[in-house]
């Protein structure tokens, strides 16, 4: 069993903790390529077959040898790089990290704070902003920001890519790997993903069953992945888990 780490933004981390969301779809990375002469020969998934990829034909003649194939292997593995069923994920989240003001001054007055994350007090971003509260360097609070409890300053923002493994509080444990075309999804799985449903197109005053949490994800995913358009339909790693750390 393995432990990698996969981010998660505020929505998904509340739909994590309400039970609501047991799915996520990760874009298969177009970097999968191979160059030979400056042409890049893409690769696209075997659905026979998970991670399994095939070489698609290059056109260029300085890339085949005398037989018109490829020269080099058509077909190898790639592995899921989320891992396999029975490994697990701890979540990275936007968070605060407590910074201690016992660092001292500069010369001009200015504080000086430590470097890097201090093992002391966290506020997860998906439960709110954290609340202001006066201490004995701030008495009255921050006017624009977030006092801390004595004996910390301030809270500072931290993006979810600097949380470390310490400060996690959700480990999910994948019970299924898949790789499909993103647009594949479907109303059940989307709903799986923990999106909020978006209405299609009315139907006696009701709207499309399924087609609603379908359209909500792909509005997402695409929002998410400014690089993908609608309608290319990516390959995607599908995975399927449980939340054993709450």
């Amino acid at each position: 069993m393995k432990e990698r780490p996969i981010l998660f933004s505020a929505p998904m981390v509340k739909a994590l903790l309400e039970g609501r969301k047991t799915q996520t779809r990760r874009i298969v990375k177009p970097a999968i390529e191979l160059t030979k002469d400056h042409c890049h020969v893409r690769v696209r998934p075997d659905t026979d077959f998970v991670g399994s990829f095939q070489l698609s034909r290059c056109p260029h003649q300085s890339c085949v040898n005398g037989m018109g194939k490829p020269s080099w292997r058509e077909r190898f593995i790639l592995k899921c790089p989320y891992g396999t069923p029975g490994d697990r994920l701890w979540v990275k989240e936007t968070f605060f990290s407590a910074i201690p003001y016992s660092y001292g001054t500069t010369q001009g007055g200015e504080e000086i704070t430590p470097r890097g994350i201090q093992r002391t007090l966290v506020h997860y971003t998906a439960d709110g902003d954290p609340a202001n509260t006066p201490n004995k360097c701030y008495p009255q609070g921050l006017r624009h920001g977030f006092a801390a409890p004595d004996p910390y300053a301030v809270w500072r923002k931290k993006s979810s890519l600097h949380m470390p493994r310490w400060a996690s509080r959700i480990t999910l444990e994948i019970t299924d790997v898949r790789v499909q075309r993103v647009e594949e999804i479907s109303g059940e799985d989307a709903e799986a993903e923990g999106v909020t449903p978006v209405p299609v197109r009315p139907i006696g005053g009701g709207l499309v069953p399924d087609e609603s949490y379908r359209e909500g994800f792909l509005r997402l995913f695409y929002d998410i992945n400014k690089r993908a358009k609608r309608g290319e339909n990516p390959w995607v790693w599908a995975l399927t888990f449980k939340v054993v750390k709450p």
